[in-house]
């Protein structure tokens, strides 16, 4: 497994920066909804420098990068994805409840821009994923007194 602090890595992002040109057919479309799922940011932005679109679809019924990220949990690129003005949610958020993606729902809910209603047990939210991840923590609650 390669991390962005390898050698490697950093040779293999300048390669694509020197050598990657945007494909007319289906290949960056489904690149950029590749990466999105794998969370890997530099590579979005690579390809959306290149001209990708955020949110190309292959198919009608296929999913485009926001929502691959969004079924990933691929918060990180979630987010970079959503700052392009023209980035649609389509059923990001849907997909990101049925997959369990609770770092994308929690910046969902977070962001502010998203309406975002959530039930289910809180059992076991406090402490959750504490010392197990550098991402965003997952354990949290907001009560609403009714």
């Amino acid at each position: 497994h390669m991390t962005p602090n390898d050698e490697k890595y950093g040779l293999y992002l300048q390669i694509l920066r020197e050598e990657l040109i945007p494909a007319m057919g289906c290949t960056e479309p489904i690149a950029m909804a590749y990466a999105a799922a794998k969370d890997q940011v530099e590579v979005c932005s690579l390809l959306r420098r290149k001209g990708a679109d955020v949110n190309y679809r292959p198919e009608a019924n296929s999913y485009s990068p926001v929502e691959r990220a969004s079924r990933n949990d691929a918060v990180r690129a979630l987010r970079y994805l959503l700052e392009d003005a023209h980035a649609e949610k389509g059923q990001a958020i849907t997909y990101a409840a049925e997959c369990g993606a609770l770092k994308c729902l929690k910046y969902f809910i977070e962001d502010g821009r998203f309406d975002i209603i959530a039930t289910g047990s809180l059992l076991g939210l406090r402490g959750y994923n504490k010392g197990k991840s550098k991402g965003i923590p997952t354990g949290f609650e907001y009560i609403v007194q009714m």
